[in-house]
């Protein structure tokens, strides 16, 4: 060891001393910039959060509502859209001067309630004690008063004033009185029990530019059920911001693409350095390790805010269940992760920098008492330090050029927590590790080797890493990447310098007091404890480092601790031989193949005996998009004009909101689900939308694809477009001529719901109406319901459905601890049962058996033919467009989701071809002529056979639905086209299908042949089949449940040890003509030629590989019948 590395030199003496006066130069004059260039939002906090919930135990007294045996839960709570509205349109002073006046927008939320009931009580008290709203949750079908509009609007009239007249008592005269408001809207929904109403009115006396003050009373029979202030705020600011939001957004996903091909390089190193041992696991599993138990206990910690959005369709088991597995999996995750990037960051890092302490050594209390541990620490304290006023400065230069950036609120619910320094933490140390870790430790050295260049090394990564935060909402959408990324090439650039320590210490200073900060200038001693706690983690190794110094008089000797002392990369010992191919296996005797496809026939015949299970129409799939947009187009042009400059996107497909039909089906059985899926045209349609780029007036057309009728239409118009002023009589007439013209009986409804709404240059009406009791439309106590929306003068808004009770809803998405109990033992035995199969794969790698490169070339294939659907699939994308963006920025938001999508895709494809490889390394040998062709005609065979007993077992499972339903309830399946091309669609989800199924079927034929666990296989298979959940509760609905999987169970039992034997193409062939004969059967049954002739196209392009497989087959024969003089 060295002089200099066992003291303090005078160069290390000036260098700490320079880093502490530059550090407290750099936080003086951080603080001193810091409230002008992060203004704060305004809070005056005159009520403590318990103060505030006597304020609504008192209200909820007032309005007679008992909260007694009811759980209480609470939150610090505000409007964040509302606030950047604020801010920029009317500036921070003008916002802060409102929101402690007329604005009510800082508020202790409060919320009473019970486990698997739907009543509760919320209410928001704002922090000066006023009230800020309240709602008193209540069953749809309760009892209660019919008020007339006039008698419920003078109840909500009276509760109102008295709402404003404690706020002006309370706060100068600052809110008005209801004589001053504007009245603008008014709705009343008729109840089974009772006749509510809701009320809307305008402040005129604020003025919020194009927005405005608004208060809304709903009245639940004779009582106040709930009231609110808020902000309106215009629709032309909220697409403009929009728009602009659109930019960050697509910044950060380009970013986050990278990011992500970054962690694929991360996954290859780690997978090539297993084979070369040079993975330091302890290291690995120790960060893995921690980040793990820090998620648990930071999630754990943040329990009084989970409690908060206490879902009342669960029981305490059920909620209790749910939030622990949803815990385990996030905690998990994290921690797989950072295992990862710690491993495959470790490898390169030590490779590329021999004379620095490995990773291994500085975290142990050898490296702690290293010089270079303490120089480290301190660099990464100024940093800290540094960054706080590169920070100040930046933002205080930028803003002279225009950037912008909504205001900090002074308040966080970490304050809520019972242990605050956990979360602290737990935020100081995920980022650090996870980030420094990627983008430093494992980038810098790996684009080293790549580029052989430093400063692109640095420079690349510093940016990426910069703009994946270019999500925040600072304006312009690059100013927070440019931040970030200066700050990127300063840290990689002190790594590369002084060691990976500085820049996570840095790293996770930041992250904590930032995060922290609240808790310092909370004055709370506890709080401003747990602080300290939370930044003094990283300060007990620098003082052991200190301590250990003064008391030895010398450091740590590092050259035993450097990466050139630790072992590198090693060449395997064994790498196995497996192109040693064998013989072809024998062939099976033609009897053989001749009763295989006279059993698969045969089977084929008696499964199409059975009656179908389908909820479809048989003329549902009729006409075709040429037809059906002919249609629309008249519909469009007669409600909005010349439809030429428009753009279309078409999509086809069943009702997606088609939860009734469980509903029919378990209440009055399979037949009556039928009857209303035809008569709700459900079953199949045309969906047009028309539109143009950053026009905020669309329309949406919805035909039957039997009929071609209007099942439903939606136009979107801008909210201060002119029409004509109807009263609501009018307007209700103007309805209904719309309902008769479609068909529709008026006579049989009844006026359900009415409500008017004011818009800036028309009122517009909305109608609902329902069949009366004992309409032979209803089923059970579910009610058809048609509602019309009249936009002015002009109907823009029609539709149908089947209203199903709400208590029917509630009782079937209950969760109890026996439903979760069984859902989270299904998960931890599928997750056990794969974690088996990686480690077969890990091993197998491992040991040289598993072929990636081989996977990468299988997987090419999937890999075109997923991003061709992607392309393809254009239409779904194009109904999702959201106009405010523009076009240019979606055509890039959607690509960039297309490379990251399909690049995620292409590596399960390749991972699901190195699984098949390593549990069955014979299944390469397919690759040859000889072993491929002697094994087609029998696979053929098989194939035969599996389809006839895929229908079957598909038509035996629909059967079950059909006699149960309430169990097994059906589903609207049939074709689904959101694309260009629907017969590539049917090609591309057979071929993504048919991978996914082969890695499964293989895995567990895998894991059923391990004897030596076999034990523990049959253990978590049994686990498995007692955790099915079901839609119903009991021992009924679970047994029901059961038939379904033994028989695919017992169908897949049957085919392997009857059928497929050792032939593994025989399995392959049996699963693609199942999937082909399920995706392709409802085009072929259609009723339209479109449907007819996609469903054809793609049967003929996926029967290809079957008849490639074949025809060499036939080769093959051909050749081995004919002499050759090797054979003589």
């Amino acid at each position: 060891m060295t002089a200099d590395e066992s003291r303090l030199g005078p160069r290390d003496r000036l260098f700490l001393w320079t880093c502490l006066a530059v550090a407290a130069l750099s936080l003086a004059l951080g603080l001193y910039l810091y409230p002008r260039v992060n203004p704060e939002a305004s809070i005056q906090f005159e009520v403590t959060q318990d103060e505030s919930q006597s304020i609504a135990e008192s209200l909820a007294a007032e309005l007679g509502i008992s909260l007694e045996d009811d759980t209480h839960a609470s939150r610090f709570d505000y409007d964040n859209s509302t606030k950047v509205f604020l801010e920029r349109t009317l500036g921070l002073e003008e916002t802060n001067a409102l929101v402690t006046g007329p604005i009510r927008m800082w508020r202790w939320s409060h919320r009473w309630f019970q486990p698997l009931r739907k009543e509760e009580f919320r209410a928001d008290v704002t922090t000066t004690g006023a009230l800020a709203g309240f709602e008193h949750v209540v069953e749809e079908d309760g009892a209660g008063a019919r008020l007339s509009v006039d008698e419920a609007r003078a109840k909500a009239e009276t509760f109102l004033e008295d709402v404003l007249s404690r706020s002006r008592a309370g706060s100068s005269g600052l809110s008005a009185r209801v004589a001053s408001l504007e009245f603008l809207e008014a709705q009343t929904t008729e109840r089974k029990g009772r006749t509510d109403h809701s009320f809307v009115w305008r402040d005129p006396q604020v003025r919020l530019g194009d927005g405005d003050c608004r208060y809304e009373v709903r009245i639940q029979g004779d009582e106040v059920g709930a009231f609110r202030q808020f902000v309106h705020l215009p629709e032309a600011w909220e697409r403009d911001y929009q728009g602009l939001r659109s930019k960050n957004q697509s910044a950060s996903l380009v970013a986050s693409f990278l990011l992500f091909l970054t962690m694929i390089a991360a996954v290859v190193v780690f997978l090539r350095r297993i084979r070369q041992r040079d993975i330091r696991w302890r290291l690995a599993l120790a960060f893995g390790s921690v980040g793990a138990v820090l998620t648990f206990l930071g999630q754990l910690n943040l329990y009084s805010m989970i409690l908060f959005g206490f879902d009342t369709t669960q029981s305490w088991g059920g909620f209790f269940v749910s939030s622990a597995f949803l815990l385990l999996q996030s905690s998990v995750g994290v921690g797989l992760l950072i295992f990862l990037l710690t491993a495959s960051g470790d490898a390169l890092y030590r490779e590329h920098y021999p004379d620095k302490v490995a990773p291994q050594a500085l975290f142990t209390p050898r490296g702690f008492r290293t010089k270079r541990f303490l120089l480290q620490s301190v660099l990464g304290f100024t940093l800290t330090a540094c960054f706080f006023l590169f920070q100040e400065l930046f933002y205080l230069v930028a803003e002279r050029f225009g950037a912008w950036a909504p205001s900090d609120v002074p308040y966080t619910d970490l304050l809520g927590t019972a242990v605050p320094f956990v979360f602290l933490v737990l935020v100081g140390f995920q980022p650090a590790v996870v980030e420094e870790f990627l983008s430093r430790m494992f980038s810098i050295p790996l684009l080293q080797r790549l580029t052989k260049r430093t400063w692109i090394a640095v420079l690349v990564p510093a940016f990426i890493w910069g703009f994946a935060h270019s999500n925040y909402p600072n304006q312009p959408f690059f100013i927070r990447g440019l931040e970030v990324g200066f700050v990127g090439i300063v840290v990689g650039i002190v790594m590369l310098r002084f060691g990976i320590l500085a820049t996570l210490v840095w790293h996770y200073m930041v992250d904590a007091l930032y995060s922290g900060i609240f808790l310092l200038r909370s004055g709370e001693p506890y709080y401003v404890a747990s602080a300290v706690v939370a930044g003094g983690v990283v300060l007990l190794p620098l003082i052991y480092s200190l301590v250990s110094y003064a008391r030895r008089g010398a450091f740590e000797d590092p050259e035993p601790l450097l990466s050139r002392r630790v072992p590198g990369p090693q060449e395997p010992d064994w790498i196995p031989d497996i192109e040693d191919v064998p013989l072809p296996p024998p062939s099976w005797p033609m009897r053989r193949r001749v009763a295989l496809f006279g059993i698969g026939a045969a089977v084929l015949f008696v499964a199409l005996l059975i009656p179908g299970a389908s909820l479809q129409r048989d003329d549902a799939l009729t006409l075709g998009p040429v037809e059906a947009r002919s249609r629309a187009d008249e519909f469009a042009s007669r409600l909005i004009g010349p439809i030429d400059s428009l753009k279309v996107a078409v999509v086809g497909g069943a009702d997606p909101a088609s939860q009734w039909v469980e509903y029919a089906a378990e209440t009055a059985g399979f037949d009556a689900a039928r009857e209303a899926v035809a008569l709700h045209r459900a079953d199949f349609r045309w969906t047009f939308r028309y539109f143009r780029p950053l026009d905020p007036e669309e329309l949406t057309v919805t035909i039957d694809g039997g009929t071609g009728e209007l099942v439903r239409l939606s136009r979107h118009l801008d909210e201060k477009a002119e029409r004509t002023t109807l009263g609501s009589d009018e307007a209700r007439v103007r309805a209904l001529g719309f309902l008769v013209a479609r068909g529709i009986p008026t006579s049989r409804l009844e006026l359900r719901e009415s409500s008017s709404e004011n818009r800036p240059n028309r009122l517009d009406h909305t109608f609902v109406w329902e069949t009366r009791d004992g309409d032979p439309w209803n089923v059970g106590e579910a009610r058809y319901r048609v509602e019309v929306v009249v936009q002015g003068d002009e109907v823009g808004e029609f539709q149908r459905s089947l209203h199903v009770p709400e208590s029917w809803l509630r009782e079937r998405d209950k969760t109890t601890l026996g439903s979760g109990g069984r859902l989270l033992l299904l998960t931890m035995s599928l997750g056990l049962l794969l974690g088996l199969v990686a480690w077969l794969v890990f091993d197998g790698h491992r040991r040289g058996v598993t072929r990636w490169r081989r996977a990468v070339i299988f997987a090419i294939p999937f890999g075109l033919v997923a991003v061709l659907a992607r392309v393809n699939g254009m239409p779904d994308s194009l109904m999702k467009y959201d106009t405010a963006l523009p076009w240019n920025q979606f055509l890039l938001f959607a690509g960039g989701l297309l490379a990251l999508v399909t690049t995620f895709f292409f590596g399960m494809q390749v991972l699901a071809g190195g699984v098949l490889g390593t549990l069955f390394p014979d299944v390469w040998h397919f690759r040859r002529h000889e072993h491929r062709s002697a094994a087609t005609w029998d696979a053929l065979a098989a194939g035969v056979a599996g389809l006839g007993l895929v229908v079957l077992v598909s038509r035996i499972v629909g059967y079950f639905g059909q006699i149960w339903p309430a169990y097994l309830p059906p589903e609207l399946e049939g074709p689904r086209i959101s694309s260009f091309q629907p017969w590539f669609q049917i090609v591309a989800s057979v071929a993504s299908r048919w991978l996914l199924d082969v890695t499964l079927f293989s895995a567990a034929v895998r894991l059923v042949q391990l004897g030596r666990v076999q034990w523990r296989v049959w253990g978590l298979i049994a686990g498995l089949v007692v955790a099915i959940p079901s839609v119903s509760h009991g021992i009924g609905g679970w047994a029901v449940g059961l038939l379904p999987v033994l028989v695919v169970g017992g169908a897949g039992a049957v085919f392997t040890v009857f059928v497929g034997r050792r032939n593994r193409l025989a399995y392959a062939v049996g699963l693609w003509f199942g999937l082909v004969a399920e995706r392709v059967a409802p085009f072929l049954g259609g009723s339209g030629l479109y449907f007819q002739m996609q469903g054809g196209i793609a049967l003929a392009v996926l029967l290809l590989p079957v008849l490639w497989l074949a025809l060499t087959a036939t080769v093959r024969s051909q050749a081995i019948g004919t002499p050759t003089s090797s054979s003589r």
